[in-house]
């Protein structure tokens, strides 16, 4: 049989946050609270612009302040200082980005969303893939338990220190689950094995700078108490279609579309039953959602639940938060009826959305 290539499309349901690792600092924008929006500058163009109104070296001030000078100034403050027109500093705008519900009292430095090399966001097919591999393994677990006895049971017993807390048991689990092409001459963990080498998806097609928004990341607690924490995240905005390219080669992988979508379905039961339940007013799952980004949170990018169910799941996952590097004054020991007791959200346009949120379809 030859590849079977479909368009699949994410439509964001709430912010969609894709990290490049680039951090704009408050020293490279201004905020407009009064508009609902930042506008990220072009520094080279503003610094080009401050030569030329003789402010050359009072600008590197600014970026390097010299011993005993204000290190946390913000761009709006010193422009402000200096009276440059709103007319000069739009020659120097590299973006404008509208914002959701974020403090005004203070500047926070912005997580950038990846771009391509023509500053366009873009979302990486290796990042949905890997929300896909996810989305496999818990309908495989949640499907049939017994069939992954031993390596529950491996999950329970709890190995590793620190850096590797379980690390052998999820590889061990992954192993099974796709490393199953049986290559000559290799082992069957070894990576040319796996069957999802036959599932492949494309980066998306480019989207707009219009297509970002600026949000901050708060979060919701199951009685729901929200409590804002200082991280801004450039963000797709809710509403936003993504589109891929999704190719089958049924010679290494034999997943069918249809096989994807109920996997997809399955994800969204386990989800919804053992975690996000647990939180009051936030909206139900149709079944066919799924979470793609950096702040979709712990829940949707492990398997826990999936392999233990809801009550042993809460204890697995404290266990894991009490051998590794989270902080302690997260007090997850504390978890009783669910675990993290946070759901990472976003308010935009008066609304309430989790982060990560995408509704997918496959044609």
């Amino acid at each position: 049989m030859k590849a079977q290539t479909f368009r699949m499309t994410l439509t964001a349901q709430g912010p969609v946050s894709i990290g490049s690792g680039e951090e704009i600092s408050k020293k490279e924008y201004v905020f407009f609270p009064e508009k609902r929006r930042i506008v990220v500058m072009a520094m080279p163009k503003l610094y080009a612009l401050a030569q030329k109104k003789n402010l050359g070296s009072f600008f590197e001030d600014f970026l390097c302040p010299p011993p005993g000078r204000r290190r946390n100034q913000d761009l709006g403050s010193w422009i402000c200082k200096n009276r440059i027109s709103g007319k000069e500093l739009d020659t120097c705008v590299r973006y404008i980005l509208p914002t959701g519900a974020i403090e005004t009292s203070r500047n926070y430095n912005v997580w950038a969303f990846v771009k391509d090399p023509y500053g366009k966001p873009y979302v990486p097919g290796s990042s949905v893939k890997g929300m896909l591999r996810t989305v496999l393994l818990t309908a495989r677990l949640w499907q049939n338990h017994r069939a992954w006895q031993a390596e529950i049971d491996a999950l329970k017993s709890g190995r590793g220190n620190r850096n590797n807390y379980l690390k052998r048991e999820i590889d061990t689990l992954e192993a099974r689950a796709f490393r199953t092409l049986g290559r000559p001459g290799t082992r069957r963990e070894d990576a040319v094995n796996d069957e999802l080498s036959g599932l492949i998806v494309s980066d998306s097609e480019p989207l707009t700078l219009k297509d970002l928004i600026l949000c901050q990341r708060l979060e919701r607690k199951p009685d729901g108490k929200e409590k804002t924490l200082p991280i801004l995240k450039e963000s797709l905005r809710p509403g936003t279609r993504i589109r891929f390219s999704l190719t089958i080669d049924p010679s290494r992988c034999a997943l069918t579309k249809e096989a994807l979508l109920e996997a997809v379905a399955r994800f969204d039961e386990v989800y919804q039953k053992c975690f996000l339940s647990a939180f009051l007013g936030m909206d139900r799952l149709t079944g066919s959602e799924v979470y793609l980004g950096g702040n979709a949170g712990f829940a949707t990018k492990t398997v826990i639940y999936a392999a233990l169910g809801r009550q042993a799941g809460i204890q697995t996952i404290r266990q894991i938060f009490r051998q590794t590097k989270v902080p302690r004054n997260h007090h997850h020991e504390r978890d009783q009826k669910v675990s993290p007791h946070i759901v990472k959200c976003a308010r935009y346009g008066g609304k309430l959305y989790e982060f990560g949120k995408c509704r997918l379809a496959i044609e």
